[in-house]
């Protein structure tokens, strides 16, 4: 990586940082989605840099306050989501060794499924959701975790239709994602996927990350919040077509 791609790379994580504080979502995406685009860094590198980012967003949360968790959820949550963890990890290892455009393509729907789901505004639910279906979604959203380090779609979709309130909410989401993170490089630093490339890119990101969590906690949107969830949505869709783009010629 030259000096100007890590200059790059440290404006895609500021841009990602400051929309996950501002919506609370989709700091994965962001910055692996204008990564890959850009390719100012490979891929599979990028997967662990932001497990390790997670990580410091979660720290930068648990600073300030100690976490509340609903009760019933966070145990079948977790469950489900090291199971798919280590599938996904699998996967990653596998793919990004032989099937770089496939890889591409996955992240790309994924990065565009988030983006209709960030568009939709949903409804709570009257009743608190079986244990069972906390399970499954832990699962697929480990799945995502261990492939991409992005577990957040389907995990946010289920929390945010319970009725629970937000900040129980973000407190197990956060946690669930830190756990998956955890594990993922746990597995993926035993098979010898963290490099030089990995430590360098997380020691530049982590400063960005942390100083812009808490530079901006309990500081007011400078924009409505269907604004928002539009920009934000309008940069996925981007995001993503570029990815496909990149997917299909690397196909041919």
């Amino acid at each position: 990586m030259s000096l100007a791609d890590h200059a790059l790379f440290l404006a895609f994580v500021a841009l990602a940082s400051v929309i996950q504080n501002l919506t609370g979502f989709a700091f994965g995406l962001v910055l692996l989605g204008l990564v890959a685009v850009s390719q100012v860094a490979p891929l599979p590198a990028l997967t662990h840099v932001v497990s390790v980012l997670v990580l410091v967003n979660a720290a930068g949360l648990f600073w300030r306050a100690r976490p509340q968790f609903p009760p019933g959820v966070m145990g079948p949550t977790l469950a489900g989501s090291l199971l798919g963890v280590g599938l996904g990890a699998g996967l990653l290892v596998l793919l990004s060794q032989r099937w770089l455009p496939l890889l591409q393509a996955l992240l790309a729907l994924t990065i565009l499924l988030a983006a209709l789901q960030l568009l939709r505004q949903q409804q709570p639910r009257q009743q608190l959701s079986a244990p069972a279906s906390f399970a499954g979604f832990g699962l697929l959203g480990g799945l995502l975790g261990g492939l991409f380090s992005t577990a957040g779609p389907p995990l946010v979709y289920h929390f945010y239709r319970q009725p629970l309130a937000l900040a129980r909410v973000r407190d197990a989401l956060v946690t669930v994602f830190a756990v998956n993170a955890l594990l993922r490089l746990g597995l993926l630093g035993g098979a010898g996927q963290l490099d030089a490339t990995v430590l360098l890119l997380s020691a530049e990101a982590f400063p960005v990350v942390w100083g812009l969590s808490r530079w901006m906690a309990g500081r007011p949107a400078p924009l409505p919040e269907p604004t928002l969830r539009r920009l934000v949505c309008a940069l996925l869709v981007l995001t993503a077509a570029g990815l496909a783009l990149r997917a299909a010629a690397g196909w041919t």
